[in-house]
Protein backbone atom coordinates (compact mmCIF):
# COMPACT_ATOMS: atom_id res chain seq x y z
CA UNK A 1 0.00 0.00 0.00
CA UNK A 2 1.12 3.51 -0.47
CA UNK A 3 1.94 4.03 3.82
CA UNK A 4 4.74 1.41 3.03
CA UNK A 5 6.20 4.29 0.65
CA UNK A 6 6.66 7.31 2.57
CA UNK A 7 10.06 7.86 4.55
CA UNK A 8 11.73 10.01 6.75
CA UNK A 9 12.72 11.85 3.40
CA UNK A 10 10.22 12.28 1.32
CA UNK A 11 12.02 12.93 -1.61
CA UNK A 12 14.00 10.99 -3.88
CA UNK A 13 15.79 12.99 -6.44
CA UNK A 14 17.59 11.45 -9.51
CA UNK A 15 20.21 13.00 -10.74
CA UNK A 16 21.04 10.50 -13.63
CA UNK A 17 18.35 7.65 -15.32
CA UNK A 18 18.70 4.55 -13.17
CA UNK A 19 16.99 0.95 -14.23
CA UNK A 20 14.29 0.60 -13.28
CA UNK A 21 13.24 -2.69 -10.50
CA UNK A 22 11.94 -5.35 -12.73
CA UNK A 23 8.21 -5.40 -12.73
CA UNK A 24 7.89 -1.91 -12.78
CA UNK A 25 6.74 0.22 -15.14
CA UNK A 26 7.36 4.03 -15.16
CA UNK A 27 5.79 6.77 -15.56
CA UNK A 28 7.39 10.00 -16.51
CA UNK A 29 5.20 13.06 -15.81
CA UNK A 30 5.36 16.59 -17.35
CA UNK A 31 2.72 18.95 -17.28
CA UNK A 32 4.05 20.48 -20.47
CA UNK A 33 1.61 22.75 -22.29
CA UNK A 34 1.24 23.66 -25.99
CA UNK A 35 1.40 26.93 -26.72
CA UNK A 36 -1.80 27.07 -29.29
CA UNK A 37 -4.10 25.27 -26.95
CA UNK A 38 -4.24 23.67 -23.13
CA UNK A 39 -6.73 22.44 -20.86
CA UNK A 40 -5.67 24.46 -18.29
CA UNK A 41 -7.44 28.14 -17.70
CA UNK A 42 -5.51 31.39 -17.34
CA UNK A 43 -5.79 31.25 -13.49
CA UNK A 44 -4.45 27.53 -13.08
CA UNK A 45 -0.48 27.09 -11.95
CA UNK A 46 2.09 24.95 -13.13
CA UNK A 47 1.72 23.57 -9.78
CA UNK A 48 -2.37 22.63 -10.45
CA UNK A 49 -1.62 22.07 -13.74
CA UNK A 50 1.10 19.37 -12.74
CA UNK A 51 -0.87 17.63 -10.60
CA UNK A 52 -3.36 17.41 -12.98
CA UNK A 53 -0.88 15.63 -15.29
CA UNK A 54 0.01 13.11 -12.51
CA UNK A 55 -3.56 12.06 -11.65
CA UNK A 56 -4.65 11.88 -15.74
CA UNK A 57 -1.01 9.64 -16.01
CA UNK A 58 -1.92 7.36 -12.49
CA UNK A 59 -5.44 7.35 -14.22
CA UNK A 60 -3.97 5.98 -17.10
CA UNK A 61 -2.14 3.24 -14.98
CA UNK A 62 -5.18 2.12 -13.24
CA UNK A 63 -7.04 1.72 -16.51
CA UNK A 64 -4.60 -0.55 -17.70
CA UNK A 65 -4.22 -2.75 -15.10
CA UNK A 66 -0.74 -1.15 -14.42
CA UNK A 67 -0.60 -2.20 -10.26
CA UNK A 68 3.00 -1.46 -10.47
CA UNK A 69 4.76 1.78 -11.28
CA UNK A 70 7.17 4.38 -10.71
CA UNK A 71 6.03 7.70 -11.36
CA UNK A 72 8.22 10.96 -12.19
CA UNK A 73 7.61 13.84 -11.96
CA UNK A 74 10.14 17.17 -11.51
CA UNK A 75 7.83 19.35 -9.30
CA UNK A 76 9.44 18.28 -6.12
CA UNK A 77 6.98 20.23 -4.25
CA UNK A 78 4.02 18.43 -5.97
CA UNK A 79 6.12 14.90 -5.03
CA UNK A 80 7.01 15.78 -1.23
CA UNK A 81 2.97 16.74 -0.64
CA UNK A 82 1.95 13.77 -2.22
CA UNK A 83 5.14 11.24 -0.64
CA UNK A 84 4.19 13.04 3.02
CA UNK A 85 0.57 12.70 3.29
CA UNK A 86 -0.59 16.69 2.66
CA UNK A 87 -2.91 15.93 0.01
CA UNK A 88 -6.29 14.41 1.91
CA UNK A 89 -7.72 17.73 2.99
CA UNK A 90 -5.96 20.00 -0.15
CA UNK A 91 -8.46 22.38 -1.16
CA UNK A 92 -6.62 21.81 -4.85
CA UNK A 93 -9.35 19.00 -6.16
CA UNK A 94 -6.73 17.45 -8.07
CA UNK A 95 -4.54 16.32 -4.99
CA UNK A 96 -7.98 14.68 -3.56
CA UNK A 97 -8.26 12.56 -6.37
CA UNK A 98 -4.59 11.33 -5.86
CA UNK A 99 -4.93 10.86 -2.61
CA UNK A 100 -8.50 8.46 -3.50
CA UNK A 101 -6.21 6.51 -6.44
CA UNK A 102 -3.60 6.27 -4.16
CA UNK A 103 -5.60 4.10 -1.34
CA UNK A 104 -6.49 1.41 -4.09
CA UNK A 105 -4.77 -1.67 -4.09
CA UNK A 106 -1.76 -1.13 -6.30
CA UNK A 107 2.16 -0.44 -5.54
CA UNK A 108 2.98 3.36 -6.54
CA UNK A 109 6.75 4.77 -6.28
CA UNK A 110 7.28 8.54 -6.04
CA UNK A 111 10.60 10.06 -7.43
CA UNK A 112 11.33 13.72 -8.00
CA UNK A 113 13.69 13.87 -11.43
CA UNK A 114 14.61 17.44 -11.48
CA UNK A 115 13.83 19.78 -14.35
CA UNK A 116 17.20 19.56 -16.31
CA UNK A 117 17.81 15.57 -16.16
CA UNK A 118 14.29 15.52 -17.45
CA UNK A 119 14.90 17.04 -20.63
CA UNK A 120 13.87 13.83 -22.67
CA UNK A 121 10.36 13.58 -21.28
CA UNK A 122 10.26 17.11 -21.60
CA UNK A 123 10.61 17.00 -25.15
CA UNK A 124 8.61 14.73 -25.75
CA UNK A 125 5.59 15.47 -24.11
CA UNK A 126 5.61 19.14 -25.82
CA UNK A 127 6.09 17.50 -28.96
CA UNK A 128 3.07 15.42 -28.34
CA UNK A 129 0.89 18.01 -26.75
CA UNK A 130 1.88 19.89 -30.02
CA UNK A 131 0.39 17.61 -32.61
CA UNK A 132 3.47 16.43 -34.15
CA UNK A 133 3.72 12.96 -34.66
CA UNK A 134 7.98 12.79 -34.68
CA UNK A 135 9.23 12.03 -31.46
Amino acid sequence: MFSSLIHANPTVTTMHWSLLERGLIKLNIDGALPSYRSGASIGDTIFKVEARAVLQGLQIAWENRYIKHELECNNALLVELILAGGIANSKLGELRLIHYLLKRDWKVRFRHVSRSQNKVAGHMAKTASSGLSNV
